[in-house]
């Protein structure tokens, strides 16, 4: 008999920040950064590729260097973290994240 799949896991948090992360002065509100969820993951995180998914038709080139990179297999997270897109506010965007070509999490 085949095992009926659990029903999806979420979590919430707030989008919005105060300050600009180490800078210690407070400043305007922001959103939570790619990078700073791929961080809070943790080792989870580490052991997945991602594929991004952004909702601009002409995407900041950061960005739209992500897409490419994470086409088709999808990009390492070490590698993610290295470009300078995760440390934008990614407005509109999916980040996927698969554990051996399962998809596991969406950001």
């Amino acid at each position: 008999m085949a095992e009926t799949p659990s029903p999806m896991q979420m979590v919430s948090f707030a989008a919005w920040r105060d300050g600009i992360p180490h800078s210690g002065r407070p400043s305007d509100r922001r959103y939570v950064t790619l990078a700073e969820l791929l961080v809070r993951l943790g080792s989870y995180g580490l052991g997945l590729s991602w594929k991004a998914r952004i909702f601009d038709e002409e995407p900041h080139p950061a960005f739209a260097q992500v897409l490419k990179a994470s086409a088709d297999t999808g990009i390492p997270t070490l590698e993610l973290l290295a470009m300078k897109a995760p440390h934008m506010q990614a407005v509109d965007a999916d980040f996927d994240g698969y554990a051996g070509g399962e998809l596991v999490l969406t950001l």
